[in-house]
């Protein structure tokens, strides 16, 4: 059995949908861009935490550095 550490990042969800707005994606437009399931970007809005790996694929999606969007 391998032991791992996961270690979980908390959206900035303010930011996160400030961030939408302007670049005029709806939840489901984003998970499509960012390649995540449409319940992980409702999942963020309402504040819950997410995997480093989802965390870069959304920073990326919208084109910000991932410590804009997220805390660990």
């Amino acid at each position: 059995m391998q032991n791992r550490i996961e270690v979980m990042a908390n959206v900035k969800v303010q930011i996160l949908r400030e961030l939408m707005l302007k670049h005029g994606l709806s939840s489901k437009a984003l998970a499509k861009e960012a390649g995540v399931g449409i319940v992980t970007i409702y999942n963020l809005l309402r504040g819950k935490p997410c995997g480093i790996p989802i965390a870069n694929k959304l920073a990326k999606a919208l084109n910000v550095p991932v410590d804009e969007l997220f805390t660990v």
